[in-house]
């Protein structure tokens, strides 16, 4: 479920190197769901800066209601580039970016 959080820094599950865990996550659901029925899948990712990022997905049924809420935050670590640091289990984590690589302001 954390695609997203990954696609919005650029990253992919092949990123060399990345270190990722899940921090927390949770599922509600809102109503009965037949799940042998088509169900619309919605993800994105509201939030991820600080080597974490936010997940969140949304379940449609085929009449368009939704049956289902689904939240993760993970941690996203991927090593640093510098020679100096190669081997040494240091990280580089994008503080001070914003969701599309842009600085936060302070």
């Amino acid at each position: 479920m954390l695609e997203p959080v990954l696609r919005s820094q650029g990253l992919s599950w092949r990123s060399e190197g990345m270190s990722l865990a899940t921090l927390d996550h949770a599922q509600w659901f809102h109503r009965d769901v037949d799940m042998g029925d088509w169900l619309l899948y919605v993800q994105d990712s509201p939030s991820s800066q600080g080597g974490r990022g936010m997940a969140r997905a949304q379940v449609f049924d085929s009449s368009g209601r939704l049956v289902s809420t689904i939240a993760q935050e993970g941690m996203v670590r991927i090593p640093t580039d510098s020679g100096a640091d190669a081997g040494s289990g240091r990280w580089r984590i994008r503080i001070g970016e914003g969701d599309d690589g842009s600085a936060i302001p302070s």
